[in-house]
């Protein structure tokens, strides 16, 4: 580079105690620093380790790992990166506590070394039962900028912002992994910006990025000069990278443009994203879903492609006695033009060979929901054994308007390892549709799938609405109560029918044993079932 750099953010996408192939993306952003002749090398909070990592904090032997990994790295830094102070993240273990920390190493030597304050909560993940509490942002001199180094959740509070002033800083450095909620992340990221606005202080904040378990993490990495200007704006979910100068921190510049994804558009990244981590970081390389000709697995094949390729997608139609000649119609016309691997795989012998064993059982009784689920479980049967005999990731394709009502049957649609849009409304997921062929050329999947109505087509006529109600009604009640935590009154207030409210609260209230058996899949807002929002599974609730 023509004028050397004065730091390299590398916005990483870690896995979670890979400690080798982590220490190698760190070492790498270090030496690519070096090269540029960069004083300054970012990576985000546990960076090293990946996070969540649950159990395996208080496991002695990944403990005694961590720490020698920290020493090989620092190590391994002053030889590839002499003369760049290089930040990264890990667990440090001291006093039989164990602190989120992050280490400024340069050279060989740690020259600071900061534990986290502000702990913080993403879904039932609560940072506070694995770390102890640390003390305040460090103070270092870095190419003659006085630099603070915190934890980006401890800067939220603008105490820690003005004591970082009283001390003569001039710039802060930020690390994070902030999960992305579909609520909150605009609004905790124009916060944070508008703090340091506020004090003149420019920042340069670098965050996890990429999918682990049900978490997503955000990305999109910023820096702020001391003008309150957008100077380096990096990608949202993925990994990715910026050279930031001393004039992007102290001149009056005008703003870079951010990347201009939100909405639909950003829920369906961060779904991808999710996705294609949770394949990949699980040594998986296909998937396979049942494709229905309806809406959600249509939308949950259109995912898979983006995420993985088509190559690496399977889809399996499995007619049964009710399955329309439309659906059959649309679900290959979906396949084919998505370009994916498709097959017909009809479910009647194994469904009627169920009824044959279970024929004494079911001779004095009529047919009842006991035989609609018997089809969906011999799809769910069909799919498993794909998945087994080559290697296949299975994909559900529920959605949370179904979970939260318990409308899906266990062992049947419910069946898989990954659930991507588990936490889209029905409603969401045309509108994730209507996005989807929007963005490509002509569309690609049919709009029938979008219009028609939806439908198990387990029995003769059947249709989710008839089932439940209309899905706008359905969804605006549900995030009233799981989002809002609205109160029945409340939601008679707004509009809805009491009758349509207290239906909605006893099936939901019915049906948690259903979701605690449900896949993981990508938590997206603030109000992901199974992941915020629990109940008993046992229990005598009083409903209004």
């Amino acid at each position: 580079m023509a004028n050397a750099p004065f730091a390299y953010l590398a916005q990483l996408n870690s896995t979670v105690c890979d400690l080798e192939g982590n220490a190698a993306h760190i070492l790498e952003a270090a030496r690519k620093a070096a090269n540029a002749r960069a004083q300054l090398c970012l990576t985000p909070e546990l960076s090293l380790t990946g996070w969540p990592l649950h159990g395996w904090l208080a496991n002695k032997d990944f403990q005694k790992a961590v720490q020698a990994s920290c020493r090989e790295l620092t190590k391994a830094l002053a030889k590839s990166a002499r003369g760049v102070a290089v930040v990264f993240g890990a667990p440090a273990f001291a006093d039989d506590c164990i602190y989120n920390a992050l280490y400024l190493v340069k050279d060989g030597k740690c020259l600071a070394q900061v534990a986290k304050h502000e702990l913080s909560r993403a879904g039932s993940i609560d940072e506070r039962a694995f770390f102890a509490k640390g003390g305040k942002p460090a103070v270092v001199d870095v190419a003659g900028v006085r630099l603070g180094l915190a934890f980006a959740s401890d800067v939220m509070r603008g105490k820690n912002i003005r004591e970082l002033q009283e001390k003569g800083v001039q710039a802060v450095a930020a690390c994070g992994a902030f999960v992305f909620e579909r609520e909150r992340t605009d609004e905790r990221r124009k916060k944070l910006a508008h703090k340091f606005a506020r004090k003149g202080l420019p920042l340069m904040l670098v965050n996890a990025a990429g999918g682990q378990d049900e978490l997503v993490f955000e990305g999109a990495s910023f820096t702020q000069s001391a003008f309150a200007t957008t100077t380096a704006a990096l990608d949202w979910f993925d990994a990715d990278e910026a050279w930031v100068d001393k004039s992007m921190l102290f001149h009056r510049l005008e703003s870079v443009l951010e990347h201009p994804v939100s909405g639909y558009e950003r829920l369906m990244r961060a779904v991808v994203c999710a996705l294609r981590d949770y394949v990949v970081k699980n040594g998986f390389t296909d998937v396979v879903l049942g494709l229905s000709g309806g809406a959600d697995s249509a939308l949950t094949a259109a995912l898979a492609v983006e995420a993985l390729g088509k190559k690496h997608v399977h889809a399996v139609m499995m007619p049964a006695r009710f399955t329309s000649d439309q659906s059959l119609r649309l679900a290959k016309q979906c396949a084919e033009n998505l370009g994916i691997d498709y097959r017909i795989r009809p479910v009647g012998a194994i469904y009627d060979a169920a009824l044959e064993v279970l024929q004494e059982d079911f001779k004095k009784t009529g047919a009842d929901l006991t035989e609609e689920n018997l089809q969906a479980r011999s799809r769910g049967v069909t799919l498993m054994a794909l998945s087994n005999k080559f290697g296949w990731l299975t994909l559900a394709t529920g959605n949370k308007s179904e979970s939260a009502t318990g409308y899906c049957t266990l062992y049947g649609d419910t069946t898989g390892a990954f659930a991507p849009i588990k936490d889209l409304y029905k409603t969401d997921v045309w509108e994730m549709m209507r996005t989807y062929n929007a963005l490509k050329v002509g569309g690609v999947i049919p709009e029938e799938i979008i219009t028609r109505p939806p439908s198990a087509e387990l029995s003769q006529g059947q249709t989710d609405e008839a089932a439940l109600m209309p899905y706008a009604e359905l969804d605006r009640i549900l995030q009233g109560l799981l989002a809002r935590g609205e109160s029945v009154d409340e939601l008679v207030a707004k509009g809805a029918s009491r009758e349509a409210v207290l239906r909605v609260v006893r099936l939901y209230a019915a049906s948690e044993f259903k979701r605690r058996q449900c896949p993981v899949g990508p938590k997206l807002t603030a109000s992901t079932l199974g992941c915020d929002l629990l109940l008993p599974l046992s229990g005598r609730p009083k409903l209004a």
